[in-house]
């Protein structure tokens, strides 16, 4: 089940979000909307971020597999080099670093479109368009949880709230 709040005060949403956390629910279940940058304390709705973590195995991954590529095809078609080595390093390091940096922008950017929710296609739940300066704190709780979700969202300052069920 979702929940979607609406409020017209950062303190009244960072209050909410404490509350709820403390009733067992995670960061990951709550997603602010907002039209404008809400500033809240650190600590509030943190998430952590693999990002750093995926950009080096991407790299490694571009970086490793150009680099075998290339090598199983220097040796896998032996052109006749008047005695230098079949294998340059020169060419393959170029090649290699262009790849390495392609293979952590790639991991990067859709380390971000996944962590940032759009990649999400396939949740077919509205998303709350807050109006003006209010701010919109959707919540995806357990049904048995909601009744006291819902009483500590109004509790906390919230303008209205709004139930609405997951779609299959």
């Amino acid at each position: 089940m979702y929940l979607n709040a609406e409020f017209t005060d950062s303190k009244a949403v960072a209050d909410a979000v404490r509350a709820l956390r403390a009733i067992g629910l995670s960061s990951d279940q709550m997603e602010l909307l907002s039209a404008k940058p809400v500033d809240l304390e650190p600590g509030v709705l943190d998430r952590p971020s693999r990002m750093s973590l995926v950009a080096v195995l991407g790299a490694l991954l571009g970086g490793s597999l150009s680099t075998a590529f290339m090598y199983y095809t220097q040796l896998d078609y032996p052109l006749v080099t008047g005695g230098m080595p079949l294998t340059s390093a020169w060419a393959t390091g170029v090649v290699t670093f262009e790849f390495t940096m392609a293979g952590a922008v790639v991991a990067t950017v859709l380390t971000f479109l996944w962590e940032g929710g759009l990649l999400y296609f396939w949740k077919r739940v509205p998303t709350p368009r807050p109006p003006g300066n209010s701010i919109a704190l959707r919540l995806h709780c357990p049904d048995d949880l909601a009744g006291r979700a819902d009483d500590l969202l109004r509790a906390s300052g919230a303008v209205s709230v709004e139930e609405m069920a997951e779609s299959s």
